[in-house]
């Protein structure tokens, strides 16, 4: 439910607004949806503390109770949307506005949250009929007034048997008349500091956060729910759904912002910016001495790098100053091609994926400047965006829990090897398969025994999207019990070069009979990726298994938005593809039939 009591059409009439639109159909199914938690959504304040800053807040407009109106004219039902209550929750955001819910484990059926909206209706309509002219006014604040506590009261109160059950999602649907796309700000300061941001568009939107994100001790919603625009955003919109939802069957993919690209599941790049978040003041209307370094910011950046969570920089500066300043605060090593310049930061960050070869939603960006934030979310919103205040946080949040091993820790070490080889690539004249030859690989094919190579094949399974042939996440017990099965052959692999190692840069799962050998499960990281180490392997499985008799080599390939150059390797090797449905491929490939490759990369079996 809405605070529909204090709605003032007045107010609303004074206050520009745009015209009612042609009905808006939910495109959320009610027959879909089996429970949805109560809630009494209503306007409050980010900044104040009322009932003392009346008197002396600048944004105080005296609400009709003598509250402060937080909203421009309080929730206005707007008829021409569907939705859950039969209305749409129409609000224009004051600065600091909010809409904030207190949460319980009351929840009840779509027919029983509807007829406890249409009650409401019924109730603030007949408190309006009874006390509508001027002088009965006082009475009408006062009966609203009880009216809203009481439904406060009643949702803390729980249903005597009512069965505990964990929610799917918290499902946000709404209409933004806005121009632009914007941030809007999911909050619970109060218990599990939960606070995620999601994107609104112009028109239409539906968004949906797992419920396991908001981390609620024993899946249990408690505290108080915030929802505002990012940055004190003056934002028009029409809710029709904001509601924690459980479904009778789970659909198949709970996405969040399921009408934009989003964020992949864990960070693998955080973009930092400079001026007024690594440190205090403008770098270019400064003396480097005058510039205060955040100490907070040094230690995450260095936490990060202990993570094996790489960083890099998007900062509107010249990089030939800042590059040496950096140096001078022993943290220029820490960052992999640096984005310093004047151009767009998006299109920075593009570049930069680019260069490390890693998918631009796996990118975070930690920035000071609103602008900013928004011109890379509104250009690229599958990147994280985190205001400069944020920084003590960022390691509690559910994309920052990667495993942590040793490949990891050397990670950064890794990509600046990397960037050194590809400097010799640009200068190279030769073609690339003489480049390759030129740089000495060596492959080095062993069973994952020992406790730090185990923990590194699973880091490569959880963390690799481009070059995993079924992305198949497994829990820790589902992968031990696989490294335990004798059904199975596991074999990862490490590399290394004239430049240096890479580490352990590839795993493979293998099912194994004696009319053919199928891989399960073939990751690779993206340090090696295009430099001939996959078909290196694949051929070496080839060889082994035409030695040991077996006639086929299969591959379970399941296609996602992700991994097609996967399959591009098994291409090359002109491996049949047979469709099973479903986004399910069977590559296939008579051992007979493979051609002998030209050696580029010296195989040792370990």
């Amino acid at each position: 439910m809405y605070q529909i009591e204090w709605f003032d059409d007045v107010a609303y009439s004074k206050n520009a607004h745009t015209a009612d639109t042609h009905l808006v159909k939910s495109q959320i199914l009610t027959s879909d949806i089996e429970y949805i938690l109560q809630t009494h959504w209503e306007e409050h304040c980010l900044e104040c503390a009322p009932p003392s800053c009346y008197a002396s807040c600048p944004l105080y407009i005296e609400r009709a109770d003598k509250k402060c109106r937080n909203l421009y004219y309080g929730v206005r039902q707007n008829k021409s949307f569907s939705g859950l209550l039969g209305y749409g929750a129409e609000i224009k955001f004051k600065k600091w506005g909010k809409l904030e819910t207190e949460l319980s484990m009351k929840y009840g059926t779509v027919p029983e949250i509807q007829q406890q909206a249409h009650k409401n209706q019924r109730i603030v309509g007949l408190i309006d009929a009874m006390y509508g002219p001027l002088k009965w006014l006082d009475n009408k604040r006062k009966l609203n007034g009880a009216y809203t506590l009481h439904k406060r009261k009643k949702l803390r109160e729980p249903i005597a048997g009512q069965p505990d059950i964990v929610f799917d999602d918290f499902v946000i649907e709404c209409y933004s008349y806005e121009a632009v796309p914007f941030r809007l700000v999911i909050e619970n300061k109060l218990h599990n500091q939960f606070r995620s941001s999601v994107v609104v568009n112009p028109g239409q939107n539906l968004i949906k956060i797992p419920f396991a994100e908001f981390r609620y001790v024993d899946g249990l919603p408690t505290g108080t729910l915030s929802v505002y625009p990012e940055n004190d955003q003056e934002m028009h919109l029409v809710f029709t759904w904001l509601d924690f939802v459980k479904y009778k069957s789970k659909p198949a993919n709970p996405a969040t912002a399921t009408n934009l690209p989003t964020p992949a599941a864990k960070v693998k790049c955080v973009a930092w910016d400079l001026d007024n978040t690594l440190w205090a003041g403008v770098f270019i209307e400064s003396k480097p001495e005058d510039l205060v370094v955040n100490k907070d910011a040094v230690a995450l950046i260095k936490k990060l790098d202990e993570m094996g969570i790489i960083q890099t920089v998007v900062s509107k500066n010249s990089h030939d100053e800042v590059m040496p300043f950096l140096a001078s605060i022993g943290i220029d090593e820490y960052f992999l091609y640096p984005g310093i310049n004047w151009g767009q930061k998006s299109e920075s960050l593009k570049r930069i994926a680019k260069s490390l070869n890693i998918n631009i939603d796996t990118f975070a960006v930690i920035d000071d400047s609103p602008f900013e934030r928004m011109e890379i979310a509104t250009a690229l919103p599958q990147v994280r965006v985190y205001e400069h205040t944020r920084i003590n946080e960022l390691l509690s949040l559910p994309e920052f829990n990667t495993p942590v091993t040793e490949e990891g820790r050397n990670r950064r070490k890794f990509y600046q090897i990397e960037q050194k080889r590809n400097e010799v690539v640009e200068s190279f004249s030769g073609d690339y398969a003489s480049f390759l030859k030129s740089c000495d690989f060596h492959l080095n094919i062993f069973v994952p025994s020992q406790p730090e190579q185990k923990d590194r094949c699973y880091e490569l399974i959880q963390r690799t999207n481009q070059l995993n042939i079924s992305s198949k996440r497994y829990t820790r017990e589902e992968y031990d019990a696989i490294l335990d099965n004798n059904t199975f052959l596991k074999y990862a692999f490490d590399c290394r070069d004239k430049f240096g190692e890479y580490g352990i840069v590839g795993f493979c799962i293998i099912a194994k009979s004696a009319d053919y050998y199928k891989i399960t499960d073939f990751v690779i990281s993206c340090r090696v990726a295009q430099k001939m180490v996959e078909h290196s392997f694949v051929y070496w499985l080839s060889r082994k298994m035409k030695t040991a008799g077996v006639p086929v080599i299969l591959a379970d390939y399941i296609k996602t938005s992700r991994n097609a150059p996967i399959l591009t390797v098994f291409e090359d090797l002109e491996f049949e593809k047979q469709s099973l449905g479903n986004d399910h491929y069977i590559l296939k490939k008579e051992i007979e039939t493979l051609k002998p490759q030209e050696e580029i990369i010296t195989v040792y079996e370990v």
